[in-house]
């Protein structure tokens, strides 16, 4: 297994992201804002990628999968500043029916679903920065 579980706890964390926010959205009925939208394409194709990465061991999938969690935490970034600073709020617009400001849920009056997009994602990130430097090392020591 090796340097493969950094890229498999990576697969595991989008996995269960997907699954959470689908189950959300299908089974508990909230409708996903706009951010939570972009969140959501920035997070889904990774479940796939990493899978293929793990599964058919593609040694490519660092170099494809990067650009999502990187794009992701800065969009989850945002938007979490948006819910717990409102002078951010006010200056951004949202055009679905559903406000970007206002989340659907508060555990221990700050976590909310950006702040969990948020951790989703920098796991992914480490994991894949781990996977990268694994490689690195393995290929310096053959």
């Amino acid at each position: 297994m090796g340097r493969r579980r950094f890229l498999f706890g990576a697969w595991v964390v989008s996995l269960i992201a997907t699954a959470t926010s689908l189950y959300w959205s299908d089974i508990l009925g909230w409708l996903p804002c706009d951010l939570c939208w972009y969140e959501r394409i920035c997070m889904y194709p990774l479940v796939v990628i990493l899978g293929i990465g793990v599964f058919a061991r593609k040694s490519d999938t660092f170099r494809i999968a990067i650009t999502f969690p990187i794009v992701g935490l800065f969009i989850s970034a945002y938007h979490y500043l948006m819910q717990i600073m409102p002078g951010v709020a006010r200056t951004a617009s949202c055009s679905s029916a559903v406000p970007c400001q206002i989340p659907d849920f508060v555990w221990f009056g700050w976590i909310t679903p950006p702040l969990l997009a948020f951790l989703g994602f920098l796991c992914i990130g480490v994991c894949l920065a781990l996977y990268r430097r694994s490689a690195a090392a393995a290929s310096v020591y053959r």
